[in-house]
């Protein structure tokens, strides 16, 4: 196909196709020149023309695929993390073996998804973290059992010393109520309140268990007279030293809870 080619109203030149191009890039024909050739109707802009019969630029081709290697590694921290937290479990690095193991463990699968094909050993690092937990849960659990224990314990103790500071108080109120009355202790532990007791609370156990048990136990009928060692107040509750006691003496102890407590009701002599 023959190319004409005109400028300002003259015809300059007649191109073959195949060297249209090199004549467009050596100035020949520039872009305001008209052209023309068999098929159209009419003149058109060289510009026009050129665009018309660029060839079509092939489709960019996609990027090659990352190369795997042939053989990929076993990854170390996965060896690692199995190996950890196994010695979580023995006397070379307990505890702190788990959380090396943990540790590594995440860090091996975290390099196998950065780096996919490129590292094997998936199996060793998800049996590393399961074991690695497995230690820290069960130290977990005791840690927090013992500190359980220690906080029962200790509210335990406290009751105790405020069971015990309670009978103090009783059985001295009541000594002091038998001084006033002819050596009688009182028939009840409500007459010590508020002459000689500044408050009901004080007759109430910390071991609180039902109604009627929430209140000290008093043995009634006893004098100044009777024997010194001689229970007279002694609390419902129990604790791990035993059974709050108050004897008749003013002093206050500790009884066996499987020794039976004298009767709320003095034998008469």
């Amino acid at each position: 196909m023959i190319i004409h080619v005109s400028r300002s109203g003259q015809e300059i030149g007649r191109f073959p196709m195949e060297e249209w191009e090199d004549a467009r890039r050596s100035g020949a024909v520039v872009d305001t020149d008209l052209a023309w050739h068999d098929g159209l109707t009419d003149w058109i802009s060289v510009r026009e023309l050129a665009d018309a019969v660029r060839p079509a630029q092939p489709p960019a081709l996609p990027p090659s695929p990352p190369r795997l290697p042939a053989n990929p590694e076993t990854s170390k921290a996965a060896v690692r993390s199995l190996i950890y937290s196994i010695l979580g479990w023995s006397p070379i690095l307990p505890v702190i073996g788990a959380v090396i193991g943990v540790i590594c463990g995440h860090k091996a699968l975290r390099s196998m998804k950065a780096n996919p094909g490129r590292f094997e050993g998936q199996g060793l690092a998800v049996s590393g973290l399961v074991v690695g937990y497995l230690n820290l849960g069960l130290v977990v659990a005791f840690l927090g059992s013992v500190a359980l224990f220690v906080l029962r314990s200790d509210k335990a103790s406290d009751k105790r010393t405020t069971s015990r500071s309670n009978v103090h108080h009783i059985v001295n109120a009541c000594r002091d109520y038998a001084e006033q009355h002819e050596g009688r202790l009182p028939d009840r532990l409500e007459d010590l309140v508020p002459t000689h007791l500044p408050s009901a609370d004080i007759l109430v156990s910390p071991f609180r268990g039902s109604a009627d048990e929430s209140r000290y136990h008093y043995v009634k009928g006893l004098t100044l007279n009777d024997d010194p060692m001689r229970i007279i107040v002694y609390d419902p509750g129990i604790s791990n030293g035993g059974r709050v006691v108050g004897f008749l003496s003013g002093q206050t102890g500790y009884q066996n809870p499987m020794k039976p407590m004298p009767p709320t009701e003095a034998p008469q002599e």
